[in-house]
């Protein structure tokens, strides 16, 4: 199984990377991060060159290879205002070469939402995760909402067992053969 994680926190420190490093670690060989806050990735211009043929005119870290050869992308963000951090966003909003025709991606994906308050709404970040893996033409999964990180620190563990339950994954990395 080939996944790429796609961290958009900026805070080494903080919740997302903590779950993202350690969904690596669980998920096994095969599994990538792209710590998107370390990265060199510039802002869609809306030039419109990928609507011509299919590839970005930016040429920065934006790990396209990688998003269209992974059987599974997982986004992970903090919640910022109810949305995606502006990091992952910048991301997100960098797959138009996907939606205007460079290639055919299959696959699957996944989000991962950590949000600080007691009762945080998650609605806009899903909605704009969904959108991205839309445009890559994967399969929605499912996601895992962690609320309430400011006053308490989540259980990583039991974060893992969720998001490794909800992609039928097996503790020691390996899929699941399911219908």
């Amino acid at each position: 199984m080939d996944t790429l994680i796609l961290c958009g926190s900026g805070n080494p420190e903080g919740y997302t990377h903590a779950v993202c490093r350690k969904l690596a670690e669980r998920m096994g060989n095969g599994t990538e991060i792209v710590f998107l806050g370390a990265s060199d990735i510039g802002d869609c211009t809306g030039c419109g060159g990928c609507r011509k043929n299919g590839i970005c005119v930016l040429k920065d870290d934006m790990p396209y290879d990688r998003l269209g050869s992974a059987d599974t992308v997982i986004l992970a963000t903090p919640l910022h205002f109810n949305g995606c951090s502006s990091i992952l966003k910048r991301s997100i909003d960098r797959l138009n070469p996907y939606w205007y025709g460079k290639g055919s991606v299959q696959g699957r994906a996944y989000g991962i939402v950590i949000g600080g308050s007691k009762e945080p709404v998650f609605r806009h970040a899903l909605s704009e995760m969904r959108s991205g893996c839309a445009a890559l033409k994967k399969k929605w999964m499912g996601e895992c909402l962690v609320p309430d990180t400011d006053d308490t620190e989540p259980d990583i563990d039991l974060i893992m067992e969720k998001v490794l339950s909800d992609l039928e994954v097996d503790r020691d990395g390996t899929g699941l053969d399911r219908p």
